[in-house]
């Protein structure tokens, strides 16, 4: 009884993470932006994407660096038309950031698709301009 739990929970453990490194969670929040998925995980990923209220966090495509801010798409949302502007820190070197890199950033979201940003962490080995 015991090895069937072991290897049931080995199992759950290597299933969870094929299915999260092989793309099928993003699959399914795609699917679910859509309304392609039955009504039961539909509900299930309708809320997936959304921070709560008050709380911005965006992982984003660097499109252009200003002094104190840089504008971004949000790759987590996938609205290619839409562009985020992040406040940077007080604190952050923008000399870190050029576009095309992938960061992540948590910060606290602002009207009209702004966010202040309290940290901001550049995401190794995501540029998206190939280099």
């Amino acid at each position: 009884m015991l090895y069937l739990l072991l290897v049931l929970l080995a199992a759950s453990v290597a299933l969870g993470f094929a299915a999260d490194r092989g793309g099928l969670n993003d699959d399914l929040l795609h699917a679910a932006d859509a309304h392609r998925l039955p009504s039961m995980l539909d509900d299930m990923f309708e809320g997936a994407r959304r921070p709560p209220d008050g709380q911005g966090f965006c992982r984003c495509d660097v499109i252009m660096v200003s002094t104190s801010s840089f504008t971004a798409y949000d790759v987590i949302m996938m609205t290619p038309t839409a562009t985020i502007t992040v406040i940077l820190p007080p604190d952050f070197p923008t000399s870190s950031l050029s576009a095309g890199e992938v960061v992540f950033v948590a910060g606290e979201r602002q009207p009209s698709d702004t966010i202040e940003a309290f940290d901001v962490s550049v995401m190794p080995g995501q540029d998206t301009d190939g280099d």
